[in-house]
């Protein structure tokens, strides 16, 4: 029914792959933050935030009430009815996209150096206190 979809980090526009796995296995994934997704095409009544509730009793309250009513489980499935499924397989690789990438550019006979590190340590992210979270209760 419910999947945790729970990162270290809550960062703009990185979603992890528990993420995906959830939808793939159609179960609802429950986030930490919904900001996360803004600007991505991934419809809100998809998943569960736990940003949307004041405790975790509030958010057990939730989930329960969901497993007790059908009709209000079923629409955090509406987005089934509209998106393609598309299959990540083994031919897509991030490292790989980086290599093309960094290839690109000396192509282009462009001086830029690409700072991996940057890239992937310099991020907008917020940690999310899970203890802060439990123990509003």
């Amino acid at each position: 029914m419910f999947y945790l979809a729970l990162e270290n980090n809550i960062c703009h526009n990185y979603v992890t792959e528990k993420f995906w796995n959830s939808l793939r296995s159609l179960t609802v994934p429950v986030v930490f933050s919904r900001s996360v997704f803004e600007g991505m095409d991934v419809p809100s009544n998809a998943f569960i935030a736990l940003d949307d509730f004041k405790s975790v009793i509030e958010l057990v309250a939730h989930l329960k009430a969901l497993q007790n009513d059908t009709e209000k489980y079923l629409k955090h499935f509406e987005w089934t009815k509209t998106y393609t499924k598309r299959k990540f397989g083994l031919d897509y690789s991030p490292l790989c996209k980086i290599c093309e990438y960094a290839t690109k550019q000396f192509e282009d006979k462009r001086e830029n150096i690409i700072e991996l590190n940057k890239f992937w340590n310099d991020k907008d992210c917020n940690k999310f206190n899970v203890g802060e979270f439990l123990g509003n209760e």
